[in-house]
C-alpha cells in the first residue's frame, strides 16, 4: 500500500475536495509537490486517496444542515423515550412532531434568506 506520507497528503486532499475552496485545493496541490521532493508524486498520493475513499465507502461529504438537524431530533426523541422528564412534563408524539416541524421551518428560514434580509444591512449574525 501507499506510505504514511502519501496517506497524510491524500487525507489533506480528500478533506479539501469535500469542504475547501478551489484556491485551497490548488495551494494544497502545490504543497504536495513541494514537500514530497518529487516532480511527480501523484501516483502514490492517488493510490493513498483511493485507499482512504474505499475505507470510507466513498462517502466523503459534509453533512447538510438538514442531516444534522434530523440526527439531533432522532437522538432527542430516543432520549425522551428512554428517560422521561422528572418534572412531570410530558412530550407526547404530537408535541414532538410540532417541535420537529418548527425546527425544520426555522432551519429552512435561516438557509433561504440572505443574512441582510433577516438581520439588516451591516449587521451580520
Amino acid at each position: 500500500g501507499p506510505g504514511a506520507f502519501a496517506l497524510v497528503l491524500a487525507a489533506m486532499l480528500v478533506a479539501l475536495k469535500v469542504a475547501g475552496t478551489q484556491k485551497d485545493l490548488d495551494r494544497a496541490k502545490n504543497l504536495v509537490v513541494e514537500v514530497s521532493g518529487q516532480t511527480r508524486p501523484w501516483a502514490q498520493v492517488r493510490k493513498a486517496e483511493l485507499c482512504i475513499l474505499r475505507r470510507l465507502s466513498f462517502r466523503a461529504c459534509t453533512p447538510t444542515s438538514r442531516e444534522l438537524l434530523d440526527r439531533l431530533l432522532r437522538e432527542s426523541l430516543s432520549q425522551l423515550v428512554a428517560r422521561p422528564p422528572r418534572d412531570g412534563s410530558v412530550w407526547d408524539s404530537e408535541s414532538f412532531a410540532r417541535c420537529e416541524a418548527l425546527s425544520r421551518f426555522l432551519l429552512e428560514l435561516g438557509l433561504v434568506h440572505e443574512p441582510e434580509a433577516v438581520y439588516g444591512p451591516g449587521r451580520p449574525p
